[in-house]
């Protein structure tokens, strides 16, 4: 399981290097994507990016089909926590961020794909970056 998801991550990660429109998996749930997160893979064409995290957790917020993510990690020497909130933009699926840390502050999240149990994979954009994430939740 864990390889095919892997293989379908670098797929993703290829194709939509030279892609315009990432696509949303249908019929997201936030609800249903609470819960602990680990990173497995990180592909981003950003270098500033702090995406060396320890683990993030989802909870709802409003409004309705919000999400709350707060994640850990590592800068330097330290562990540092931040906190980004993902509303709701277009359509269930979609998110922008809004967050203190002006590198998170008005990124594009889409989750690409979800079985809101073992894995996600989601994406985010701002300013040209881009950044493709998996996380497992065990």
């Amino acid at each position: 399981m864990r390889t095919m998801v892997l293989s379908i991550l670098w797929g993703f990660a290829r194709h939509f290097g030279a892609a315009s429109e990432v696509p949303v998996m249908p019929g997201v749930e936030a609800w249903r994507m609470m819960g602990v997160w680990y990173p497995i893979s990180v592909v981003t064409d950003h270098r500033g990016q702090k995406h060396l995290s320890i683990k993030g957790r989802f909870t709802l917020c409003t409004p309705p089909d919000s999400l709350y993510y707060d994640f850990y990690f590592i800068g330097g020497e330290h562990c540092y926590l931040e906190i980004v909130n993902f509303l709701v933009d277009e359509r269930p699926g979609q998110f922008i961020t809004e967050s203190d840390d002006p590198e998170y502050d008005g990124c594009k999240v889409r989750i690409v794909d979800t079985d809101y149990h073992e894995y996600n994979i989601f994406h985010m954009e701002r300013d040209g970056n881009k950044t493709l994430i998996l996380d497992g939740m065990r």
